[in-house]
């Protein structure tokens, strides 16, 4: 019996050990095979105080080519399996209602760097053209901290393609938000191991009855190899100020062919905390020209620095080429940093910025702010936070800090000295004058 994987957006095959190409498809292809060509994946976030609300529906076309009996495993978030929400699965093969079960996590193999997955698993007999429909349900919860900021997560399997076959696969990603007031959605490509760099794919700020789409197109011959994870992020905005990185490597990808550039970034910045509020492109056609614009907006913690490097990888899918007559424009911030036009096709290319980590804000004003907004002494009562990296958690406690940033507070008295140095002055000169007066 033959095993496929189906991800939480995509299906995943072991091939067997002997293949045969088949004169009948044009290009040659392991059989027998499961091919995917596309799919289309609608999430729909609903926020309710620090909690969020997941229904989740994904359409997956596919070939069956040569098996007459397949067992599919779908990966699930963890959450999904809990009392409450286990009885939203549903699966559906062609229109029709089908039979599953469930792998629990001791069983299931699907690891990811967050750890492993449960799956549910179907078997099908249906060869050619294959429609599948997975629903489901959960919550995940917005409760783990940095400074001036609170998040949560939630990941989907996307990196399953490492074990089926695709000429290419194209996901296209619709994500629905209710309830939500100028939160920070960030979607990032996480590889099996945690020390794997992740990769920023989209950043939006996001709000109520909003609607955002994001196509992933995977190379030619190959899946998708990453997962995908859903971060959702609360920020202090008065303690954030937009903040350019120190150095930025940009390589513009056409070698495959085709209307489709891979770009591939890398940021490098020392900033405490930075945020990436919004990364994306547009593409404007005229009658003899066309721009290619790349945007990305960036915050980051009152300016203040430390004594590493922070790394922030990301990549665009952009579905156009570099031909005569195109110009590629590069913003941050909405200030802009590059502008080329090419007389030429052009396959592949490497551009390097270096914006000096310019800030556009106040950071006197940025940590007066603080001061005020943690000076007060306040009661902490029921608080459970957990602090990513360490994984340091606060119990519920009822004691009273006094959490005044000292720099802040520096900040404030160097601002109070000379106004009293000018009114002292003054009173000293009204006094001389009043004496005169007297005589």
């Amino acid at each position: 019996m033959k095993t496929v994987f189906i991800s939480t957006m995509f299906i995943v095959m072991f091939i067997p050990a002997i293949m045969v190409s088949i004169p009948a498809l044009s290009n040659p292809i392991p059989y027998p095979a499961i091919v995917l060509k596309k799919e289309y994946m609608e999430f729909n976030f609903t926020r309710s105080d620090d909690q969020v609300f997941v229904s989740f529906h994904g359409r997956y076309w596919m070939d069956n080519v040569g098996y007459k009996r397949v067992e599919m495993k779908f990966p699930l978030p963890r959450e999904v399996l809990y009392d409450e929400y286990r009885g939203s699965i549903r699966v559906s093969v062609n229109g029709k209602i089908v039979n599953y079960t469930i792998i629990p996590v001791d069983s299931s193999n699907y690891v990811t760097a967050y750890g492993t997955l449960p799956m549910i698993s179907w078997i099908t007999r249906d060869l050619g053209g294959i429609t599948i429909d997975v629903y489901y349900k959960y919550s995940f919860e917005i409760n783990k901290a940095k400074p001036g900021m609170k998040y949560g997560y939630t990941i989907y399997a996307l990196g399953t393609g490492r074990h089926y076959y695709s000429k290419n696969c194209i996901a296209d990603i619709v994500i629905h938000t209710y309830n939500f007031n100028n939160s920070i959605l960030n979607i990032y490509k996480h590889g099996v191991r945690k020390e794997e760099n992740s990769i920023l794919v989209y950043a939006t700020t996001i709000g109520d009855n909003g609607e955002y789409r994001l196509r992933l197109i995977s190379p030619p011959f190959s899946g998708f190899k990453r997962d995908l994870v859903f971060y959702i992020i609360d920020i202090n905005r008065s303690l954030y100020i937009p903040a350019d990185p120190y150095k930025m490597t940009i390589t513009f990808d056409n070698a495959f062919g085709g209307d489709v550039i891979y770009v591939y970034g890398l940021m490098k910045t020392r900033f405490k905390t930075p945020v990436i509020t919004g990364l994306r492109y547009s593409i404007i056609r005229t009658t003899f020209e066309r721009y290619i614009d790349i945007y990305i907006y960036m915050l980051t913690y009152c300016g203040e620095k430390i004594d590493k490097w922070n790394n922030i990888s990301f990549e665009y899918d952009i579905e156009a080429s570099i031909t005569e007559g195109s110009t590629i424009r590069i913003f941050l911030n909405d200030r802009q940093y590059y502008n080329r036009t090419f007389k030429e096709r052009i396959t592949q290319f490497s551009v390097t910025l270096t914006p000096f980590e310019k800030i556009y804000g106040n950071p006197t004003i940025c940590n007066m702010l603080m001061n005020e907004s943690t000076t007060s002494n306040e009661s902490v009562t029921n608080t459970t936070m957990v602090e990513e990296g360490n994984k340091s958690t606060i119990p519920n406690q009822n004691k009273t800090r006094n959490t005044t940033q000292p720099g802040a507070r520096n900040s404030l008295m160097d601002n109070l000295i000379m106004p009293v140095l000018i009114i002292l002055l003054l009173v000293s000169v009204g006094f001389l004058i009043v004496k005169r007066i007297i005589r």
